[in-house]
């Protein structure tokens, strides 16, 4: 009953009232469901899961897609559904036309036919640059997917050329800001991460294999993503140019051409893509040196903003620099059978540069026979005959991406040709371990070598920093006139104990026997006890543990126990790992040992 004596309809209030089904939002917008899902993409609108289906359902038991009623009523207002309105309509006149026979006239009202354009959207579901950065990953991955796959009829050309001109883009401003920070291979591709103005992005480039259409994915409903994407990426690479002085768009290798044209293949084409990443930008760049008051200062503000000290932060700025020239004065030339785009991507955003073949693909700046490339990427035995240089290392392209997430050049004996290459370790993975979870010995003994030289650096750069302290100088003078004048005083007190007369022969007998019970008397020191207070300290903590476990609320108790299963489940995993690690190592060095043992019998029977 309500305030005025009515009875309440059922279903009228509450969580009934806040959904609405997709066949009543199809009937409310006057849409389709193809264009309802276009919609509902473009403006980040999705289904929801209510707390009680039946309740929301009014009633029905039947599972049905729901969506937020506000919403739908925001799609009312929305100028995209005034357009596709129109659309609906320039559709039935030009049927209404060809049912006539009236070609010229379909064709006339075709070629009218209204289209829509994003830009707003953008601006509404990403009001700050920040915010449009923080969603970066996925638009990357996806126009990534989309630059390298063929045009097919799900896929239009001119969205796969945008694709494939914006990820370049992109790529091009990592390499002229320098702010590649990780590179990991998969078997999904290329992982990169970059640094954007302190927001990390994160994306993956496939790799360059023969298209397989897969039958459970649906093209149309990617095309629509990639279709929001490209405007995003349009805006984002715009204002990234501009921060640095940068002329937008580009001037680019990659001149706009379709794998269609006559005059240009797939293949050329895709090598363009890799020809423009070799080439800088017309650009001033940063200097290496600021000024050291406005580098303190913004020092200063960053540690204030992330509440850090300000040693850790110029530690921190120096590391990033540090990579940044990481590739500095080295030539890699790169082989024909070695994957170019990823390899000049990630040499060149670090300041190294790089070339190739010119008869396998355009854009190189320098020849094989060039004396000062001092590393050649190789991933197949040399042939025999080949000309080998001792003026350069030859290494696998493991080694490019390995040094990218050490931040130093890892040792080329490692990579050579044939080599066993070491484990190439996610850098994504956190490399504090609070959970037990198993961590591999070789990523423990490069963390450690990290670490090593983490320190080594610090010792180095306090040591450069101390000097010759006037001050400690002047105390060293000090003490050593103290210890002068000490000396004259025992002098002057010898000669004067010379010149008294000695006692009789009783007091010199008195003294030897007191100085003979001194010698006797001394002071053995006791044993300590030596206590092993670990299991205290455990027993302790345990016992603190479970006191603030008993403070936790009775209705957060349930996720305090399921985060204890799983710390209990993944020290079980990782205990089962380790076993199985000291097997695997077990069974090889057998394994090696028989080898040895073959050779030294071949040997002796030779």
């Amino acid at each position: 009953m309500t305030g005025s004596g009515k009875m309440k309809k059922k279903y009228a209030s509450g969580e009934a009232s806040w959904y609405m089904t997709r066949k009543q939002a199809l009937d409310k917008l006057q849409v389709n469901l193809r264009d309802f899902r276009r919609l509902c993409i473009l403006k980040g609108i999705y289904p929801r899961e209510p707390i009680k289906r039946t309740r929301a359902q009014k009633g029905s038991t039947e599972k049905k897609t729901l969506y937020y009623k506000k919403d739908i009523q925001f799609l009312l207002h929305e100028p995209l559904i005034w357009k596709m309105w129109d659309m609906k309509a320039r559709h039935k006149k030009i049927q209404k036309s060809k049912g006539k026979r009236d070609f010229e006239g379909a064709q006339r009202l075709n070629k009218g036919r209204p289209k829509y354009d994003l830009d707003h959207l953008v601006k509404e579901r990403y009001p700050t640059f920040s915010d449009a950065l923080n969603d970066l990953d996925d638009p990357l991955s996806l126009c990534s997917l989309f630059a390298i796959m063929p045009t097919v009829s799900k896929l239009s050309e001119a969205l796969v050329s945008d694709c494939r001109r914006l990820t370049v883009e992109f790529m091009h401003y990592v390499i002229e800001s320098r702010a590649l920070r990780k590179a990991f291979i998969s078997i999904k591709g290329y992982y990169f991460q970059a640094e954007v103005q302190g927001i990390a992005v994160t994306w993956v480039m496939p790799h360059h294999f023969v298209y397989m259409r897969p039958e459970n994915v649906d093209m149309k409903v990617m095309a629509i993503f990639s279709e929001f994407y490209t405007t995003l990426l349009g805006f984002v690479n715009y204002r990234l140019y501009h921060s640095l002085n940068l002329m937008y768009p580009p001037k680019l290798a990659l001149t706009g051409a379709t794998p269609t044209d006559t005059c240009m293949s797939t293949r050329e084409l895709d090598d363009e893509r890799v020809a423009a990443l070799n080439t800088p930008l017309a650009r001033a760049r940063l200097p290496d040196d600021a000024d050291d008051a406005d580098d303190d200062a913004e020092l200063a503000l960053m540690a204030a903003a992330a509440g850090e000290e300000l040693e850790e932060v110029r530690r921190r700025r120096q590391r990033t620099r540090r990579l940044q020239r990481l590739f500095a004065g080295c030539r890699v030339f790169i082989g024909r059978e070695v994957p170019r785009e990823p390899m000049v991507f990630a040499i060149r955003a670090l300041g190294g540069t790089c070339s190739w073949d010119a008869s396998c693909a355009p854009g190189a700046t320098y020849s094989e026979t060039d004396e000062t490339i001092t590393h050649q990427l190789i991933d197949r035995a040399m042939p025999q005959g080949a000309k080998k240089y001792t003026s350069r290392y030859y290494v696998q392209p493991q080694w490019v991406f390995d040094s990218v997430n050490c931040g130093d050049l890892r040792p080329v004996q490692l990579y050579f040709p044939g080599v066993e290459l070491p484990p190439h370790l996610s850098p994504f993975k956190e490399e504090e371990v609070t959970w037990g979870e198993y961590v591999p010995p070789d990523k423990l003994k490069l963390l450690g070598q990290l670490q090593g030289q983490l320190q080594g650096t610090e010792q180095a750069a306090a040591e450069d920093g101390v000097g010759d302290d006037p001050s400690s100088d002047e105390d060293e003078d000090q003490e050593s006139a103290d210890e002068k004048q000490e000396d004259e005083d025992n002098e002057e007190s010898d000669g004067e104990e010379e010149g008294e007369d000695s006692d009789g022969d009783e007091e010199m007998e008195d003294e030897a026997a007191e100085d003979s019970a001194k010698a006797k008397m001394k002071v053995t020191p006791g044993k300590i006890e030596k206590v092993d207070d670990r299991k205290d300290k455990m027993k302790e903590s345990k016992e603190d543990f479970w006191m603030r476990a008993r403070m936790i609320k009775k209705k957060d108790k349930h996720r305090f126990y399921k985060l204890l299963k799983r710390k209990k489940l993944m020290q079980e995993e990782a205990r089962l790992l380790t076993k199985k690690r000291q097997i695997v190592e077990k069974e090889m060095a057998e394994r090696k040992r028989q080898e040895k043992k073959q050779m030294k019998k071949a040997l002796a029977q030779t």
